[in-house]
């Protein structure tokens, strides 16, 4: 059995590590450290079996902790309480072989990662009798994946797929349908280790066909501490609580930030800070019915003010899109030329050890429509049961809930042993992003998809009119909208006309 973990994005290192486990003869899990053993919360989690099991619970004033002893004691469960049919289905489980294949390795040998993600795998291949089997792939994984769906014959139980690829799946039959396998499993997609905007998206003409983990990637404001406290800037995260991280307090940050060698704020991408500015104004790019048809939602007036605000802050320099490489912002904002950074997890790939000063993190400010701060993720990859193991997709669901199952249990914030770099352990932004990735501390995970449903290989997409928007060629919302609205419609139109997106569909 080899080790491997669930990650955000190809590339990008887990966020969190887990803390490992000891497992009680009555089917319950403990975790046993030298520090802390005493003063945490806990709360009640029923396994699969209808048992309950305890479980830490994590909030804003939590410093996360790691597990310093393990023990793994896990016994193999002989009686298990429930109904009958459930039993029936929990005793076929016995002797099932599980194969995941990930777009990346496992964590290196010795590491806690490493450690506790065998523990996760080996306490539930002990409580089901079951084997598991996960390996990575990190050459050419769509490619491989794809061909093999093609052809048949599917690299394994589990596979997942990039954002980009999903309506090419989709209208290939490529996915198994859920609906039955998540009642004979009981597994529901509203557990708290599931991203809880994925399931409604992800059912298409009433069909359940895929799921996003808990672990989110969410467009956020990444800055430099150190810039903002000598320009005399409090801390943004310390504004969240009462409601005053605002757009204008971002577009007021960025003006005074901005020197003659430094921008106040720079984001990679057009369409994403769009998104970011009509999301988290109240607001969608896209609009789905009472009937569960798909629409364009340029005209709506969040869409409109959010497209007025990219034409005017790129125009006045409240954000700058620089050019170069696709991540050339994020490049500035490790070489320090800007303070800001609109950005997902992705700086934690290249933020160097000797960066020097300290970062924060911060959800994206709130329009004044807005009656909430957005913690919608980006939309990566994507996991799925090939429609070839349709036979056994209440099993391999069920499995797969199970490993989720006892991850979440262990999920523990640990930043310096993924490098975290700067975002300092037990700093109330580290707590921020904590809680953004996981939905937790008042936030509700969602699916930020405009990527997925308008894709940029279709006849017109919103990445193009974004970027119309803004330059020295810039035209103003009302002209793009103007030469390019109907184009969009009808590229969503001849995309999605005849599916019916049952889960987002007007109640």
């Amino acid at each position: 059995m080899k080790a491997a973990y669930k990650t955000i994005s190809l590339g990008l290192a887990v966020l969190f590590s887990l803390t490992l486990v000891s497992c009680r003869p009555n089917g319950t899990t403990s975790i046993e450290q030298d520090e802390n053993k005493s003063g945490q919360s806990t709360t009640s989690v029923e396994d699969a079996a209808g048992t309950s099991s305890t479980t830490q619970s994590n909030n804003l004033s939590t410093t996360p902790t790691t597990s310093k002893t393990t023990r793994i004691t896990e016994p193999e469960i002989t009686t298990i309480p429930g109904d009958s049919k459930r039993l029936r289905f929990i005793e076929s489980v016995k002797g099932f072989v599980l194969d995941i294949k990930n777009p990346w390795n496992g964590a290196p040998p010795g590491t806690a990662i490493y450690k506790s993600t065998n523990a996760v795998e080996q306490t539930v291949e002990s409580r089901f009798g079951v084997t598991i089997n996960e390996t990575g792939l990190t050459t050419q994984y769509n490619q491989a994946v794809a061909s093999s769906l093609a052809a048949g014959r599917p690299l394994a139980d589990l596979l997942m797929l990039q954002g980009f690829d999903f309506y090419n799946y989709f209208t290939k039959n490529y996915f198994a349908r859920l609906n039955v396998p998540m009642e004979t499993s009981g597994v529901t997609f509203t557990e708290p280790w599931y991203n809880q905007g994925a399931k409604s998206f992800f059912n298409i003409d009433g069909k359940q066909l895929a799921w996003i983990g808990a672990k989110g990637d969410p467009y956020t404001i990444l800055y430099n501490k150190t810039m903002l406290k000598s320009s005399g800037l409090k801390e943004p995260v310390e504004l969240v609580a009462n409601g005053q991280w605002t757009f204008d307090k971002l577009k007021d940050y960025s003006k005074k930030l901005t020197t003659s060698g430094r921008n106040g704020l720079e984001s990679p991408s057009t369409v994403d800070f769009l998104i970011s500015l009509v999301d988290s104004d109240g607001g969608k790019l896209y609009h789905v019915d009472k009937t569960g048809k798909l629409q364009t939602n340029y005209n709506a007036e969040t869409s409109r003010n959010g497209m007025q605000r990219l034409y005017d802050w790129s125009k006045d320099k409240t954000v700058v899109f620089p050019t170069g490489d696709w991540d050339q912002a994020y490049k500035n904002f490790i070489t320090k030329k800007t303070a800001m950074l609109h950005a997902t997890g992705h700086w934690q790939n290249l933020l160097p050890s000797d960066f020097g000063d300290e970062v924060g993190v911060v959800v994206f400010p709130k329009g004044p429509k807005a009656t909430t701060y957005a913690d919608e993720t980006y939309i990566n990859w994507i996991s799925f049961i090939p429609n070839k193991m349709q036979n056994d997709a209440a099993k391999i669901l069920f499995l797969r809930n199970e490993m989720w199952r006892v991850s979440y249990t262990y999920w523990k914030g640990d930043y310096p042993e993924q490098q975290g770099k700067y975002l300092m352990k037990n700093s109330k932004s580290y707590n921020e992003y904590y809680n953004l990735v996981y939905g937790l501390g008042g936030y509700k995970t969602g699916v930020e998809a405009v990527g997925l449903l308008f894709p940029t290989s279709g006849d017109m997409c919103y990445k193009t009119m974004a970027d119309k928007m803004v330059g020295p060629s810039a035209k103003t919302p009302s002209q793009i909208i103007g030469e390019h609205g109907k184009q969009l419609d009808a590229a969503t139109e001849k995309t999605w006309g005849k599916y019916k997106f049952t889960g987002l569909a007007e109640k």
